[in-house]
């Protein structure tokens, strides 16, 4: 299963990188919106999508999924507590919204994956 990681924290896209892997999964790094969207063409199963990036807004990433009619699911992780934010993100249905920090053992179950790393 192929999975993009869209954060522009480097030290926390490869901790999941590395929990992923371990998870059974190939991963795709993206630090960027415009490297997301690049990476998009890959066809993932999943990208897991920071909303707060350097060179923009993470939901951009999902409306180009959804507006495109992308078979992709979308795992939204993010510490932003603004409502109308979250509204917006809701309103374009990804699959899984988790706060951040993240508990990995429950992403990987949520995503259908493995959970060896305990």
């Amino acid at each position: 299963m192929q999975v993009l990681i869209v954060e522009d924290d480097k030290s926390a896209r490869r901790a999941m990188k590395l929990l992923l892997q371990g998870g059974g999964w190939s991963v795709t790094e993206a630090g960027t919106v415009l490297d997301g969207l690049h990476y998009l063409c890959e066809n993932p199963q999943w990208v897991i999508l920071d909303l707060m990036l350097t060179d923009g807004d993470g939901i951009a990433v999902l409306e180009r999924i959804r507006n495109a009619g992308l078979p992709i699911k979308v795992a939204v992780v993010t510490g932003v507590g603004d409502f109308n934010r979250i509204s917006k993100v809701s309103k374009l249905n990804p699959e899984l919204l988790m706060r951040k920090p993240v508990n990995m053992k429950e992403l990987l179950l949520k995503m259908g994956g493995n959970s060896t790393n305990d």
